[in-house]
């Protein structure tokens, strides 16, 4: 989370915030720092949040079935099918987690007080 803020104190260093400006003024620069991080983050917690409903295992079973049409080391017969693949990718799944795309949320959130306290 730390390090969070200090991408958003940066990218708002550079769109130019400054420590002598008044706070409505420099809402505007951190406005955008905290909804770069925050969407960055958001997208993040998403992907994770999706990979853990199984909608991605489609594409893990077509490369790995890729790679053993194309090495000698694994027979086909060996491998199995979609059905049992996802069975046991499910059963390995573990319960989803929302902490990344909570935080990318709160950040969000927080880009939008600080554009309301610089259009106020």
């Amino acid at each position: 989370m730390l390090v969070l803020f200090a991408v958003s104190f940066a990218i708002a260093y550079h769109q130019g915030f400054r420590w002598g400006l008044p706070f409505v003024i420099n809402a505007r620069p951190l406005s955008d720092g905290f909804f770069v991080v925050g969407l960055f983050v958001t997208s993040v917690g998403l992907l994770v949040w999706i990979s853990s409903t199984g909608f991605f295992d489609i594409f893990t079973y077509a490369f790995r079935s890729m790679l053993v049409m194309f090495t000698p080391f694994v027979k086909p017969e060996n491998f199995p099918n979609f059905y049992d693949y996802k069975t046991m990718r499910a059963d390995k799944r573990q319960k989803a987690e929302f902490t990344t795309l909570v935080m990318g949320l709160v950040f969000i959130a927080l880009s939008l007080l600080m554009l309301w306290i610089y259009y106020s």
